[in-house]
């Protein structure tokens, strides 16, 4: 932290924090308001603490809040091996489900697995609602993540038992852009579209999830793979090292 605002006496100059879901990041300083910052724990170095903290606190809100899972429910996550899925899948296991996950090609099984996934589906192999109402003897799964969105949105409700909910977290096939409620009628089933903007509102619940993240990352329950470090005027490059997906692990950027 390079200064202080006026009346701010949380903080310290020379003080290590972090930050997210702030404009305008792509800089050597940023300005934003001092509660929507996060201390960065003794024992955590900065790239870790930067990589793991959005995605870390996603998967807290989507395992706690979203859908709050208890001892003994069966849950399933789309894209199961990516960056989110990596935390998520971990702390569903730690609430005491079982964790189905889909990923789509048979290389990143293996990532799945190291998340905490009981079972794997791998969808271009295999029908995703078929594998997960035979994981379930036929009676469906009680919670769905769904990052997925136009393309699989359907087929998650379909695996869903009554009473089920979707959780509607991404659209990496692009945004649900109609949902026939008349197909669905008496089903019983619901939808939930979560914002982390809406669980990180308060400080109370930044600092809660943050905490929770960074206190498993330095314990050793959510490893952290850092795929690169770029500096600040080669930003173009980690982009397209993020878009040829080549590079496993987040890529960070040094001022």
């Amino acid at each position: 932290m390079a200064a202080l605002g006026a009346g701010v006496t949380d903080f310290a100059v020379g003080q290590r924090v972090v930050a997210t879901v702030i404009d305008g990041a792509y800089a050597e300083y940023v300005v934003a308001p001092a509660d929507r910052w996060v201390p960065i724990p003794d024992g955590l170095d900065d790239a870790r603490a930067c990589a793991a903290m959005m995605q870390g606190m996603t998967g807290h809100y989507l395992t706690h809040d979203a859908y709050p899972i208890r001892p003994g429910d069966v849950v399933l996550f789309r894209a199961a091996a990516s960056g989110v899925g990596a935390f998520a899948l971990r702390m569903a296991k730690a609430r005491g489900a079982t964790v189905i996950g889909v990923v789509s090609h048979p290389a990143k099984a293996a990532a799945a697995r190291a998340a905490g996934a009981d079972h794997v589906i791998i969808s271009r192999d295999e029908d995703f609602v078929a594998a997960a109402r035979r994981l379930t003897g036929g009676a469906g799964v009680d919670a769905v993540y769904d990052s997925v969105g136009r393309e699989t949105f359907a087929r998650g409700i379909a695996c869903l038992r009554p009473r089920g909910a979707l959780i509607l977290c991404g659209a990496a096939s692009g945004p649900v852009t109609t949902f026939d409620t008349a197909h669905w009628l008496f089903y019983s089933k619901y939808v939930v579209s979560p914002s982390i903007e809406d669980y990180i509102a308060t400080r109370d619940d930044l600092l809660r999830r943050a905490g929770a993240t960074f206190t498993g990352v330095v314990d050793g329950r959510y490893p952290v793979a850092i795929g690169g470090t770029f500096p600040l005027a080669a930003v173009a490059d980690a982009h397209r090292a993020l878009a040829d997906r080549g590079r496993a692990g987040k890529l960070i950027l040094v001022p």
